[in-house]
């Protein structure tokens, strides 16, 4: 049986930027939303790469503003419940503009995260898009598909109205 509850689980993602020890619970990042990103998320891949092999994080280069613009709309996209120290959630969302934070609806603007906390949770959603897709990738290899077999095994039909395919 396939355990939904996993499944759909968020991803904690812990950063104290907004004053206090938070974790913001990440899904992943949608596909269509990885593919309009992907330039920019190339960049973050490669600069990680390239720190990781230099094993200095001190001579990391510092983000662009567009990677940083981008990174916000890949944490706004991605973050949907906040968790605080003593383990209660809540419903959550970021926001892009500082005049649409609103605390009643618990949304507050992505800008007041530091740069750190907000790679980290865009790395979470950028991991988790990225695993998924490693996974469904691996899935549809194993498929073989006749393209002259129908769906489900049903019989390939002409379209009404068209000339039949057995000449």
């Amino acid at each position: 049986m396939i355990d939904l509850g996993a499944i759909l689980a968020p991803v904690w993602v812990e950063a104290a930027g907004l004053g206090k020890p938070l974790a913001f619970g990440c899904v992943p990042l949608a596909p269509a939303d990885f593919f309009e990103h992907s330039d920019a998320l190339a960049s973050f891949i490669v600069a990680a790469a390239a720190a990781a092999a230099e094993n200095a994080p001190e001579k990391s280069r510092i983000p662009t503003r567009a990677e940083i613009q981008h990174m916000q709309v890949i944490a706004v996209l991605t973050v949907r419940q906040l968790r605080d120290e003593d383990g209660n959630t809540l419903p959550f969302r970021f926001v892009l503009q500082e005049a649409d934070e609103d605390e009643a609806a618990a949304r507050v603007w992505v800008g007041r995260l530091p740069v750190a906390d907000v790679c980290a949770i865009a790395g979470s959603g950028i991991a988790q898009a990225m695993d998924a897709a490693r996974r469904a990738a691996g899935f549809r290899r194993e498929r073989t598909v006749d393209a002259a077999s129908g769906r489900d095994g049903e019989a390939v039909r002409d379209a009404p109205g068209a000339p039949s395919g057995a000449a």
